[in-house]
């Protein structure tokens, strides 16, 4: 005969919850690896229909000097760092409403 399989206890889902802690390395790469993903798909849509070339003229209202890749470069540090910060707030919203231990 085979060994029943393990029975699932009521408060084990709560003790898995607790063990599991993530470091702080681990909560930085769940923030930013997603957001580097993410802005990097951001910036390939959002250049695939604007010219990078003219973005700046049009905020400025001149030309500046800068080049195609430093439009492009910038445009994903701010896509990484609006993403980073949106998923960092989540990060944060989730661990308020994990059970405290009582001790």
């Amino acid at each position: 005969m085979l060994p029943a399989p393990h029975a699932v206890e009521e408060d084990e889902p709560e003790e898995r919850t607790a063990a599991f802690r993530p470091g702080l390395r681990s909560r930085l790469l769940l923030v930013l690896w997603p957001a580097f993903v993410t802005a990097g798909v951001l910036a390939g849509l959002v250049f695939a229909w604007i010219d990078p070339g003219s973005v700046l003229g049009l905020a400025v209202g001149e030309e500046t000097g800068w080049s195609r890749s430093a439009v492009c470069s910038l445009a994903f540090l701010v896509f990484w760092a609006t993403t980073s910060a949106s998923a960092a707030i989540t990060l944060w919203l989730v661990r308020g409403t994990r059970p405290r231990d009582r001790d």
